[in-house]
C-alpha cells in the first residue's frame, strides 16, 4: 500500500536535509513550522516560507498558523492574526494547506472559530493539529469535525504520548472515518503523529492497514557546543533566550523512509 510520509520542518537547514537524502518525486509532504521547541511549533515566517519554496520547488507545504505557544483557546484578535497569516500564505502562492486547530476553555472543539479559519482556507486542504489530542472526548472530537466542511485530515497520537500507545484510538478513530463523514466519498483522514520512527513504523503499519499517511519529524531538540561553528562563545548563566535549536537527524530521515518505501531509497 501507498504510504505518505509528512514531516514538520522549521528551518532551512532541515528542507536541505531532505533535498539531500531523499527523492523529490517521493510520497511525502512538509509541515512548515516556526519554533519547533515550543511545544508543536508555531507559524513560519514568510521569508522561511519562500526560502523551502525554492530549496523544495513541487514538494506539497503544509503552513501552521499558531500565532503563539500555549493553550489552543484563542481570542478574537488572535483568531483575526490567523486569519491574516492565511490571507498572506494564500497571497504568496506555493502553499499545499493549513494546519490549526481551535478549543473553547471547556476543551471541546471550538467549531465557530474553527469555520472561520477553514473558510479562509477555501479550496486548500486543512489540518485539525494535536489541539484535538487535549480534548476530553476523542470520539466526540471527532465527530465534531466531522462534520465541518472542509477539513482534510486530523493530526493525532490517539490522545496519548505517542502513537504507539495511542494505537487502539487511532484504530477506532480510522474506522470511524468510513462510517461518518459529512462527504461519505472524501472521508476526513487520520494522521497519525508523535514518535513515530523506523523502530515502530512496520508496527503502526501492521495495527493500522487502512491507514496510508503518518506525520514525523526525524528530529530533535539539540544545542551547539562551544566547538560547533554556529557558537563560539556562551556565557555561563541563562539570559533567557533559549539555546535550543530544532534539528533533523538525517539517519533516522533515510531509516523511516526505508521502512515505508520497502527499503527502497534510489
Amino acid at each position: 500500500m501507498r504510504v505518505i510520509l509528512e514531516f514538520c520542518i522549521d528551518s532551512l537547514e532541515s528542507a536541505q536535509s531532505i533535498k539531500e537524502c531523499l527523492p523529490l518525486d517521493g510520497d511525502f509532504r512538509l509541515e512548515v513550522c516556526s519554533n519547533l521547541t515550543s511545544g508543536g511549533g508555531l507559524t513560519p515566517s514568510m521569508g522561511l516560507f519562500r526560502r523551502i519554496k525554492a530549496v523544495l520547488p513541487g514538494i506539497p507545504l503544509m503552513i501552521m498558523i499558531r500565532p503563539r505557544s500555549g493553550s489552543f483557546v484563542y481570542s478574537d484578535a488572535e483568531i483575526d492574526t490567523m486569519l491574516g497569516d492565511i490571507e498572506a500564505f494564500r497571497e504568496e502562492g506555493g502553499a499545499k494547506g493549513f494546519v490549526f486547530g481551535c478549543l473553547t476553555p471547556e476543551g471541546t472543539v471550538d467549531v465557530r472559530n474553527t469555520k472561520r479559519l477553514v473558510k479562509a482556507c477555501d479550496g486548500y486542504d486543512v489540518t485539525f493539529h494535536r489541539a484535538f489530542d487535549v480534548t476530553p472526548d476523542p470520539i466526540k472530537a471527532y465527530e465534531t469535525i466531522a462534520f465541518i466542511p472542509g477539513i482534510t485530515r486530523i493530526l493525532t497520537s490517539g490522545h496519548a504520548r505517542s502513537a504507539l500507545e495511542g494505537v487502539n484510538t487511532l484504530c477506532k478513530l480510522t474506522e470511524l472515518t468510513q462510517s461518518s463523514s459529512r462527504d461519505p466519498q472524501r472521508p476526513i483522514t487520520i494522521l497519525p503523529a508523535s514518535g513515530i520512527s523506523h523502530l515502530n513504523l512496520a508496527t503502526l503499519q501492521e495495527a493500522l492497514p487502512q491507514t496510508t499517511e503518518f506525520h514525523a519529524s526525524c528530529s530533535g531538540a539539540w544545542r551547539p557546543d562551544t566547538e560547533d561553528m554556529t557558537l563560539s562563545f556562551e556565557r555561563g548563566e541563562s539570559m533567557g533566550f533559549g539555546l535550543d535549536e530544532w534539528k533533523m537527524d538525517k539517519t533516522k530521515l533515510v531509516g523511516l523512509w526505508k521502512v515505508a518505501n520497502d527499503d527502497k531509497l534510489e
